[in-house]
């Protein structure tokens, strides 16, 4: 029997991160330094260091979090309204309400996926003060368009980066272009610590006021800590030996048992808060972060090379839709527009393949409350759209290049 093969499940993870967490969870000599230790001014230095001079990071517990003290450091709160895309993820939308403010939702662009500009320009109004520009599955946004809408409004300026990092716009990395750039290392992103996240910036006086927010954060509790940690080794386990009754049992009993973090929690969907959100980044992450920091670029190529070979594998399937090819897209998963998605995947599963789903709601993820979202239906008809046929292949470290052909038959009766 075959290996089952992911599309998520931290496919970032390798051997060695494993043998890091582990290191933490049993070296009685490592459990102080969970919370506290070096690897957090290690990681930041190595954020600095890749997006280059002037470039100043700060690191936190998640993107969310990051993401909502950005906004907050730009006097963003009650009565003002943020530019943001449909097909997105909930935690975005939270960090927005989270301030006070009203998330006002651009439909998106069908060949990118990404916001439109023109529609973003209509739904400013005299509320209007932040846009947040999202890099969907890697693929750079129209960075010029939306920056001369919010040139023309005075919008504060977030790149949301979470799925790409490493992707360049013109020559230049996304992230350097805004007034801030927010990047997630949550589990399925280019690179994972299981939940973490940063701002960059090149404006002092914005670095000194979230700088300044920044110390006066929480530590994470050593109880998200170890789950996160534990993520990192049962994991691998559990998928190793999914195609067996052993691997299935070992990752519902973690998620039963709750012995490990969930991606999204339940109050996260219905739009409130977790207690522990915003945090700092917890030492014992920054490690893990630090080993895989090296591998942007290697992961990354990986990533283009096995959508190249999933390209020339569909063409002249005329039943299936993509997203639009571009050198500068980095796939962070490659997605496609099928009809009967869940047919698709359902038929995948029973073959050993488990496919994506980003995004079959436009805030995903399928079962969070539109209503707290404040989406009404047919606002964005061109996301809803695309939600109603979306599949995400995996391109992830551990997809060769033979597995290509057999994820391509899932696809098929």
């Amino acid at each position: 029997m075959k290996q089952t093969l992911f599309t998520g499940f931290s496919p970032s993870t390798r051997p060695k991160d494993m043998r890091i967490a582990l290191s933490f969870l049993l070296f009685p000599w490592k459990w102080s330094s969970w919370k506290k230790g070096s690897f957090r001014k290690d990681i930041t230095a190595s954020i600095e260091g890749y997006f280059g001079e002037q470039t100043n990071a700060l690191v936190y517990d998640s993107g969310r979090s990051a993401l909502y003290e950005a906004l907050k450091a730009m006097g963003i709160g009650k009565g003002d309204e943020v530019l943001v895309q449909a097909y997105t993820c909930m935690v975005v939308v939270n960090a927005i309400k989270w301030t006070g403010a009203t998330p006002v939702y651009i439909d998106i662009e069908k060949e990118t996926l990404n916001m439109d500009p023109e529609k973003a320009r209509q739904k400013c109004s005299s509320q209007t003060k932040a846009i947040i520009i999202q890099h969907t599955f890697g693929l750079p946004a129209n960075i010029d368009a939306l920056m001369d809408v919010a040139k023309a409004f005075h919008l504060k300026t977030i790149e949301d980066c979470a799925h790409s990092l490493g992707a360049r716009y013109k020559g230049k990395l996304t992230g350097t272009f805004a007034d801030v750039g927010m990047l997630s290392f949550g589990g399925e992103k280019v690179i994972s610590c299981v939940r973490g996240g940063a701002l960059i910036t090149k404006d002092r006086d914005l670095f000194h006021s979230l700088e300044k927010s920044q110390q006066a954060l929480p530590e994470s509790p050593r109880r998200v800590v170890r789950q996160h940690l534990l993520h990192v080794v049962l994991f691998p386990i559990g998928k190793r030996f999914y195609h067996l009754f052993f691997g299935k049992l070992l990752l519902k009993l973690v998620k039963v048992l709750h012995i490990t973090n969930k991606i999204i929690y339940p109050e996260e969907k219905v739009g409130k808060r977790v207690p522990w959100y915003p945090s700092k980044l917890p030492n014992a992450l920054a490690a893990l972060l630090v080993s895989q920091f090296p591998e942007i670029e290697t992961f990354n190529t990986h990533r283009k090379h096995i959508a190249v070979l999933y390209k020339k594998a569909l063409e002249g399937k005329t039943s299936i839709e993509y997203q639009v090819d571009d050198a500068s897209h980095i796939y962070l998963r490659y997605p496609l527009f099928m009809e009967n998605p869940r047919a698709v995947r359902a038929r995948a599963k029973h073959k050993g393949v488990l496919l994506g789903d980003w995004y079959s709601l436009v805030i995903g993820p399928g079962d969070v409350d539109l209503n707290e979202a404040g989406y009404v239906e047919h606002m964005c008809p061109v996301a809803e759209e695309r939600t109603s046929k979306a599949i995400n292949l995996p391109t992830n470290i551990h997809i060769q290049d033979a597995d290509v052909p057999r994820i391509i038959a899932t696809l098929f009766e």
